[in-house]
């Protein structure tokens, strides 16, 4: 091999070597670009898993369970159990409404960084907010049913409720009406006492009239006796006069 020959086939070997360096180095970029859009779609999928989760709902034992049946204990305490369930309902939806705004503010994360997520990433992502979004759909049907049959509940409580104030109504009218009438009844039966106090008494006063005339009477008789009892006594002394004047 000629110097010549040996020289031009070093070259080739130094001009494959710098072909292989060069690419060598795209692979290096490449691969670095690669890792560096793998770790950006990787805090990417975290940022919108967090916000995702932050979205999806509590489950249903971190909230009152609905009382939609009729419980023991008079309607008053129904009513009181209703409305405590329906504050709790209404945090129920104060909460979902939060979620679902949460999850709103993931999708609209999602759609602005979707191009800078691997696909992998972009299908977990979708996978996990079309999860978390049956997840909120399930617990919002689940809501307003408790919140119709609550209602409903509530309109039954409240119908009982007034049926149960009429009836006590009802009560206590015929109470005042029984009350009255013995009202009525003692004062006649008062009145006719009264009446017949005033009649006793009025024969009292006749009575004693008549006893005083009676007494009138027994005294004037009483000085007439004593009167014929003088006179009588009187004749007797003249009578005993006469015959002695007459043995005389």
């Amino acid at each position: 091999m000629t110097n010549k020959e040996w020289e031009d086939r070093q070259r080739e070997r130094e001009k494959k070597q710098k072909e292989w360096e060069v690419k060598q180095k795209e692979r290096e970029l490449k691969q670095k670009a690669w890792e560096g859009k793998v770790n950006k779609s990787k805090s990417y999928l975290d940022d919108i898993t967090r916000m995702a989760d932050a979205a999806k709902p509590y489950s249903e034992s971190h909230f009152a369970d609905a009382l939609l049946a009729l419980a023991t204990g008079g309607i008053s305490s129904i009513l009181q159990n209703l409305l405590g369930e329906k504050d709790s309902l209404n945090r129920r939806k104060e909460h979902l409404c939060s979620c679902s705004e949460k999850l709103k503010e993931a999708r609209t994360y999602f759609s602005r960084y979707k191009e800078e997520l691997i696909g992998q990433d972009k299908a977990q992502v979708f996978l996990r907010l079309t999860s978390i979004q049956h997840d909120l759909n399930a617990a919002w049907a689940d809501l307003n049913d408790k919140r119709q049959k609550l209602n409903e509940s509530l309109q039954r409580a409240r119908e009982e409720r007034e049926k149960e104030r009429a009836a006590k109504q009802a009560a206590w009218e015929e109470r005042q009406r029984i009350k009255v009438e013995k009202q009525r009844i003692w004062e006649e039966k008062q009145k006719a006492w009264e009446e017949r106090q005033k009649i006793k008494a009025e024969k009292q006063k006749e009575w004693e009239a008549r006893q005083k005339e009676r007494e009138q009477k027994q005294r004037e008789w009483e000085e007439r006796q004593r009167e014929k009892e003088r006179k009588q006594k009187e004749w007797e002394t003249k009578q005993r006069e006469w015959q002695a004047r007459k043995r005389r």
